[in-house]
């Protein structure tokens, strides 16, 4: 899975359906068991190709990529992992309108 698939939109209108309450940790997780099932179930796969939106992120935050988005979010967000979970929206619409931009 990456960023572009459209279970993404669902859990950010209802995240407390998918992941019991906002957290960016639970949603990685998400991701990560979403996209385990895509492959054992041989589904249409799209690539978990994060490595774009964590360099972007990266220079954004002047923050090692190599620590992760979730990681990095985390950081900036004194540890709330709450806090973290909104901002992973507001930084992911951020790329994607320079996506667009491009």
């Amino acid at each position: 899975m990456n960023f572009k698939h459209p279970i993404l939109e669902h859990v950010r209108r209802r995240p407390a359906l998918f992941l019991g309450r906002p957290s960016l940790v639970r949603l990685q997780a998400f991701i990560q068991g979403y996209s385990a099932c895509e492959c054992d179930h041989h589904f249409e796969v799209v690539e978990q190709d994060t490595s774009e939106f964590c360099d972007w992120l990266s220079g954004q935050l002047r923050i090692p990529s190599n620590v992760g988005y979730v990681n990095m979010l985390l950081a900036v967000s004194d540890g709330d992992d709450a806090v973290a979970f909104d901002s992973f929206w507001s930084w992911l619409d951020k790329f994607r309108a320079l996506q667009k931009v491009e």
